[in-house]
């Protein structure tokens, strides 16, 4: 009897290391979450590098010159770069709303639209308006080496001297006369003739 309990013990033993094993291997294969590294960013979004490059290289914008007027457009909503106007070298005054309109109705004013970003660096519309001269547009090819912004080129905006497509005219319409006139089936022209230029392969003849 002793033996017979021994034995039993040892298998009730042997049986709670295997499945005590096997818990540990499943905790070591499915167990908690590995720690991922956080991978670098090839490249980084950052507005204000592409239009102090615009203010700096083209528009000359220096602490020294007079304050100007600085408007920023987005496209679908409001765009706020923050960038540090006065630790970029720029004497401007950010406003967006009539009040801050109103309040520097005296000043030159220039505007930037959002950047647009590409294989080849971004894009930058721009505009410089001064004293009661209209504005005049550009835009902008800005490239980037390293974590500098520099000017590429600037030039006349496509959108002001590519004049917008036309539509269709009345003039362009085809002529009632050289329609081409439905099939006449004996001196008859029936409503489903003037529809439909062939007859219909699956209709029963008479």
């Amino acid at each position: 009897m002793g033996t017979l309990i021994r034995t039993f013990r040892g298998l009730v033993m042997k049986r709670a290391l295997v499945l005590a094993g096997l818990a540990a291997m499943t905790a070591a294969c499915f167990g908690g979450e590995k720690a991922i590294p956080p991978k670098t960013a090839l490249f980084v979004t950052n507005d204000c590098g592409p239009v102090s490059a615009v203010g700096r290289d083209f528009y000359k914008l220096d602490p020294s010159a007079q304050a100007t007027r600085l408007k920023l457009n987005g496209e679908d909503a409001p765009w706020r770069p923050g960038c540090d106007w006065k630790g970029l070298g720029f004497n401007v005054v950010e406003v967006s709303g009539p009040e801050g309109m109103a309040a520097t109705a005296n000043l030159n004013e220039v505007t930037f639209n959002r950047p647009k970003y590409d294989d080849k660096g971004a894009l930058v519309r721009t505009s410089l308006k001064t004293g009661a001269d209209p504005a005049v547009r550009k835009l902008c090819r800005v490239v980037r080496a390293g974590d500098k912004w520099t000017v590429d080129t600037c030039g006349p905006d496509p959108k002001d001297i590519n004049p917008p497509s036309v539509g269709p005219r009345p003039e362009d319409a085809t002529p009632e006369n050289s329609r081409i006139a439905p099939p006449i089936d004996g001196g008859k022209v029936t409503a489903r003739d003037v529809t439909t230029y062939a007859p219909d392969p699956g209709a029963p003849r008479n």
